[in-house]
């Protein structure tokens, strides 16, 4: 497994429907999914419900309380296995090939990080647009938006110092 998504959910359901759906349609499958369901609303769950996550790369992480981000952030850390991780926001919109680009990417140099930038983004609620994350080169001039990928022991490391009030 290369890269690992993790989503922390927390009632917040507009666009997880797409996301998931653009997921599922990457060109690569070298990836894995962890849902870390932070006892959110009904309406995330039967979202879930919708797609068959029978494929052992999507796991579901149920809490019986609300432990916030970082906690959930950690959680999928320990579960992942991917040698990347991205945090992924229910409102993200991936292009097809963004698994691909960015295994590519990785493994020219064997980077720990990846940092790259977006050419949309959901801002707003009211705001009816997704974030395309599209890391295309002929997109540079119209980044607004900073996205990261890392190495799962660096960002394992980071949340840990984050969550304990040392970074």
């Amino acid at each position: 497994m290369k890269l690992s998504f993790i989503y922390h959910l927390y009632n917040n359901a507009v666009y997880l429907e797409k996301s998931i759906k653009s997921i599922m349609d990457q060109t690569s499958k070298e990836f894995e999914v962890i849902f870390i369901d932070d006892y959110s609303s009904n309406e995330v769950k039967e979202i879930l419900n919708k797609f068959d996550l029978s494929d052992k790369r999507f796991k579901i992480v149920r809490l019986f309380e609300n432990y916030g981000r970082s906690f959930s952030y950690n959680l999928g850390l320990e579960k992942a296995s991917g040698k990347y991780v991205y945090y992924a926001e229910s409102n993200n919109i991936f292009s097809k090939d963004f698994v691909e680009t960015i295994i590519n990417a990785a493994s020219k140099k064997d980077y720990d990080y990846i940092s790259f930038k977006t050419d949309s983004a959901y801002l707003n609620d009211s705001l009816d647009q997704d974030v395309e994350v599209d890391v295309t080169e002929n997109k540079m001039d119209s980044w607004i938006v900073n996205c990261s990928i890392t190495i799962r022991t660096v960002s394992y490391t980071h949340l840990r110092a984050h969550e304990t009030g040392a970074y």
